[in-house]
């Protein structure tokens, strides 16, 4: 394939992955305009093939190289780095179907995992006002097929990080432990959806890991324990919060975590962050009380 027709292929590859995971036109236009300016010349093609033909070796060790090559791109062509990171894996994910088939995984597990970049494509022009990605290393477990959505979550292996007792078990910090994440997605996170995720997650563990009775572990900020005092207990997210222990809370009053709540950057005023629901209001009050806010780590000893 000469270099122009593999040019026009990956460009065709990139409009048809923004079509089939319903990019908002403006992210469209974004990212088709980063790759004309990105790849208009051979050496800016050589540059992308020898970050492809690295990432297909070894996704996890060779992906710092990927994000130093995306910054380079970047500068030189005067785009901006979250717009190129988005870019650049996406024409990855490409090659990643590669690794998932190697590994033994459906091409609909690797959709589900494709899909969060639209989800943080979403969320970064609401907060940073740019199509792209500001957390490219958020991505590395994705690409190579070592985190798994299944439903409204995400989940992956690590270690617990903390001596505990749960459920009348004695837990570890090195215990292997099953951590959930919470995409934002925008879908309501019922207790119905948390079961089917969690359910589907622990016979896929337990299949292809021998992990059996999961601890699913989550560190988030929807498990700080005073969120419980503002949350209805009707609500889903009450629902979510009550399946675990808590055993860890960190709390800070630097307020730099805001975004995942309104989606927009705390900018010293807490007059200005959205107030349109029940939570967002008890927050922008915590804050001008200058209470702490956090994040905490959850513990569930999973039984079917």
């Amino acid at each position: 394939m000469s270099k122009a027709s593999k040019r026009e292929a990956r460009k065709q590859y990139l409009t048809e992955f923004l079509c089939e995971f319903d990019y908002a036109d403006g992210a469209k236009a974004a990212l088709l305009e980063a790759f004309d300016r990105v790849f208009a010349s051979e050496e800016d093609e050589r540059l992308f093939e020898e970050i492809r033909i690295r990432f297909e070796g070894d996704p996890d060790e060779k992906y710092p190289y990927l994000i130093e090559r995306a910054d380079a791109l970047a500068e030189k062509h005067s785009v901006n780095a979250y717009t190129v990171y988005l870019l650049v894996l996406i024409l990855l994910s490409e090659s990643s179907k590669t690794i998932y088939a190697k590994r033994g995984l459906s091409l609909e597990m690797w959709r589900s995992n494709m899909f969060d970049l639209k989800y943080r494509c979403d969320n970064l022009i609401l907060v940073k006002g740019v199509y792209g990605t500001d957390c490219p290393e958020w991505y590395r477990r994705f690409f190579a097929a070592t985190r798994f959505t299944f439903g409204k979550l995400q989940f992956e292996t690590g270690l617990l990080g903390k001596d505990c007792e749960v459920a009348g078990r004695e837990l570890k910090a090195d215990d292997t432990a099953v951590f959930i994440h919470i995409p934002r997605s925008g879908d309501r996170l019922t207790p119905e959806s948390v079961d089917a995720a969690t359910r589907e997650a622990a016979a896929f563990y337990e299949k292809r890991c021998g992990i059996r009775d999961p601890i699913f572990a989550c560190h988030s900020w929807i498990l700080y324990p005073e969120n419980k005092t503002i949350l209805s207990e009707t609500s889903n997210l009450y629902s979510f919060i009550s399946r675990f222990d808590i055993v860890d809370v960190e709390e800070d009053t630097s307020y730099k975590e805001l975004w995942r709540l309104f989606d927009k950057e705390y900018t010293g005023n807490a007059d200005d962050l959205p107030q349109d629901t029940s939570l967002r209001r008890a927050y922008a009050k915590r804050v001008k009380e200058h209470k702490p806010l956090g994040v905490a780590l959850g513990v569930w000893v999973y039984r079917p």
